[in-house]
């Protein structure tokens, strides 16, 4: 009886899913948004900080490592880290969130340099430096997978110190992120992004 509810369960998610993505976006992103149900205080554990010690951005670079091995988007490396170029130079900043003391998320936020976004080895973004003052591209957002599932408690706070701090504290007026295709539809419908075309 389990596995018959559990299956008819996941069949009627994957139905809501196909409705849904073949509903307008005029409909679907507000729906999407609406459907977020979020507490406005944050977990007793949780802690939301810049990476200020070795150890806690070696922590950061280990979990994206692990994310991304998970997902697909890399081979595991020896170092045990996703650390490149882009996180070595003083444009760069990296938050982590802590669950008591354990990194269970992370991003970084680079800013525009003479070097670059990493975003821009693909993708021409020249108008939006010319129409921005600030640029800044997200990358290493991930969430430990045990904590993925807790309906945006540790998310949605993760992004909300994103904003804040690259708005008020570093002054971007523009943030750029690059997501696998799977991803888009929550990027452009909760977080509203816009995508770009190359």
């Amino acid at each position: 009886m389990i596995k018959f509810a559990t299956t008819v369960k996941k069949r009627f998610r994957r139905f809501t899913r196909d409705i849904v993505r073949r509903t307008p976006k005029e409909w679907r992103y507000p729906l999407y948004r609406n459907h977020v149900n979020l507490s406005y205080e944050l977990p007793k554990n949780l802690t939301l900080k810049l990476a200020e010690t070795q150890e806690e951005l070696e922590k950061a670079y280990s979990l994206v490592h692990d994310s991304y091995i998970e997902m697909g988007y890399m081979d595991p490396h020896n170092s045990g880290m996703r650390l490149g170029f882009y996180n070595m130079l003083p444009y760069t900043t990296t938050v982590i969130a802590l669950w008591d003391d354990e990194v269970i998320g992370t991003f970084s936020i680079v800013l525009n340099n003479p070097a670059r976004l990493p975003i821009e080895s693909d993708f021409d973004i020249t108008y939006l430096n010319r129409r921005y003052s600030r640029v800044a591209e997200i990358i290493g957002l991930t969430v430990k997978k045990d904590f993925r599932s807790s309906h945006g408690n540790i998310l949605f706070p993760l992004l909300k110190y994103l904003y804040n701090f690259s708005y008020r504290y570093l002054g971007v007026d523009c943030l750029v992120i690059a997501v696998s295709p799977s991803y888009a539809e929550l990027y452009k419908g909760i977080m509203m992004f816009e995508q770009i075309e190359d």
